[in-house]
């Protein structure tokens, strides 16, 4: 019988730093990959052709001249699956990746965790200026975005990616310093169909990495944010 597949998507430039992390990351995703009902299906959009290894498919996107973090709007087109993960390069997990594959996301379009620095939209809005109310109140929960659990068919149906250019159109016609970020977009767009995610699958090392499944250090907060060799070796 033919094993289903774990797709999982990456977004860089051709810049060797984030390479090698991402390359890192793919590495411990492998290590601790237990399951005998799934391959492992990697992809890594980009702006131009990668040096990768053979096992990851380099997906070329043709939108460019935008941040890089707004390629990630095109994920559900450009890999034309029903369903994927999206990881940050700077992940690291330590549990086997098909029990986040396998999380019913509810009829929910995507899957995240709670922000570790931000309790809700209100806190985030205001650290950062941004002076406008999504739907005139502010959502209880702010999420985090570079871990998802995507379902590519619900995201197409529902005109994501439009509306989220629409809004980023908005902010850029604002002239705000931060336009360029995209979880207030994620957050607004998405309110009501992100499905929460326990902590550990985006966990936070705050003292203790190992609590967490899967380990992220995110966020502009950080100062010489640490790299996967800094906290675990092959």
């Amino acid at each position: 019988m033919r094993l289903m597949d774990i797709n999982i998507c990456y977004i860089i430039n051709n810049n060797e730093k984030y390479i090698n992390l991402t390359l890192d990351s793919i590495y411990y995703i492998k290590k601790f990959f237990k399951s005998k009902k799934y391959n492992l299906k990697f992809y890594v959009i980009s702006e131009v052709m990668i040096n990768l290894p053979t096992d990851i498919i380099n997906i070329i996107s043709p939108y460019k001249n935008i941040p890089l973090l707004h390629q990630r709007l095109y994920i559900s087109e450009l890999l034309n699956i029903k369903k994927v993960i999206f990881l940050d390069s700077d992940t690291c997990i330590t549990r086997c990746i098909s029990k986040l594959w396998e999380i019913n996301l509810n009829n929910n379009i995507v899957g995240c965790a709670k922000h570790y620095f931000f309790n809700d939209e209100e806190k985030f809005y205001h650290k950062y200026e941004l002076n406008f109310k999504p739907f005139n109140m502010y959502s209880p929960v702010y999420f985090n975005c570079g871990v998802q659990l995507i379902d590519c068919v619900m995201w197409k149906n529902n005109n994501i990616t439009y509306k989220m250019k629409r809004l980023y159109k908005e902010l850029k016609h604002l002239d705000h310093p931060h336009y360029k970020l995209d979880e207030p977009v994620y957050n607004t767009i998405l309110r009501g169909k992100i499905f929460n995610i326990d902590i550990k699958w985006n966990y936070y090392p705050v003292n203790d990495f190992h609590r967490g499944y899967l380990t992220h250090y995110y966020g502009i907060n950080i100062k010489n944010k640490p790299q996967h060799a800094e906290f675990l070796k092959k």
